[in-house]
């Protein structure tokens, strides 16, 4: 016969096993979930050693401020020969840095030159962007107004730089918008306008077949005065 006091210290068992797991399950709350199933013990991983790439002391800075922020939100790349890191070298200094055990990282098989190959060309790939500086300045006005606490790797001068140069960028096209003339002021043309009576239809039939074959013949003239004009200029030279 079974005892209560049994089948309360098998559930006891039971909850302890069943608690374990989690309560030893490493701490992976900075990788977003996503990616926790890649995650690896980061102490395996090895900077590349040949990296063309340098990260100094503030872009590791400005990384880890990034990730301790939003935590990691991309993989890095490692070659499986070696575990070296190919893609992401910045992302595991800094990582390091602010003490992490895990990192998600994902690995390739692959040749040593198709290695160094890949690291090469996704570091080139974004040196060949450029920042859109009157987006760039409405963005970090939004998120400065709404998080200001939020390091966005700029400092506060460099932020007003920003926004100061795209003030003077918008003001100096406008300026030089008022500033230019349209064509006809430019040119000092005075425009004028008239009105055409035809007697019969005969008359605004042929007169219209005439503007046609006038622009069939002077296409390269965007306007019915401009081919009318070049016309009276030929009869006069003929």
């Amino acid at each position: 016969m079974i005892k209560m006091s049994d089948l309360l210290e098998l559930a006891q068992e039971a909850a302890v096993e069943k608690s374990s797991p989690t309560e030893n399950a490493p701490d992976l709350s900075y990788i977003i979930p996503e990616l926790r199933p890649f995650a690896i013990s980061i102490d395996i991983l090895i900077p590349d050693p040949v990296n063309a790439r340098e990260h100094d002391d503030l872009n590791i800075g400005v990384i880890s401020d990034s990730l301790r922020q939003f935590g990691q939100d991309q993989l890095i790349v490692a070659q499986k020969q070696g575990m070296i890191v190919r893609k992401g070298n910045g992302r595991l200094l800094a990582a390091r840095k602010l003490g992490w055990k895990y990192i998600a990282c994902v690995t390739v098989d692959e040749s040593e030159v198709s290695a160094v190959a890949r690291a090469i060309a996704d570091n080139r790939a974004s040196e060949t962007s450029k920042w859109n500086n009157k987006n760039l300045a409405a963005m970090l006005a939004a998120v400065k107004k709404d998080a200001p606490s939020i390091s966005l790797g700029w400092s506060d001068a460099q932020l007003k730089a920003i926004s100061e140069g795209n003030k003077n960028n918008k003001k100096k096209a406008e300026e030089k918008k008022e500033s230019s003339p349209n064509p006809s002021q430019a040119l000092n043309i005075q425009k004028l306008s008239f009105n055409l009576v035809f007697e019969t239809k005969e008359q605004q039939d042929k007169w219209f077949s005439w503007l046609r074959k006038l622009k069939d013949k002077h296409g390269d003239l965007p306007t019915h005065a401009e081919r009318v004009c070049k016309f009276i200029d030929e009869q006069s030279t003929a």
